[in-house]
């Protein structure tokens, strides 16, 4: 939940400073993807993510095997861009 505290731009901005882990690609992916909120605060829009950023969560998540994480990725990430 404390990522909520910051603007999208901010946490866009310190997911492209480096390279991430798994873990935090993990936990990028889980904060832009579910149409749902979380104790009353609305998720970021992944449109503002950068395409290599978000084609990074994409295929992290279409790799997991998870029915739940693929569908979401594909809802809100959207279709492998160049």
């Amino acid at each position: 939940a404390m990522l909520f505290e910051f603007s999208t731009q901010e946490v866009v901005a310190a997911a492209s400073a480096r390279d991430l882990s798994l873990a935090e690609i993990e936990g990028l992916a889980r904060l832009f993807c579910g149409s749902h909120s979380c104790r009353g605060k609305f998720l970021p829009d992944a449109s503002a993510v950068p395409v290599a950023l978000r084609n990074r969560m994409l295929e992290h998540c279409l790799s997991s095997g998870d029915d739940y994480k693929v569908k979401e990725a594909k809802h809100d990430l959207g279709p492998a861009q160049d």
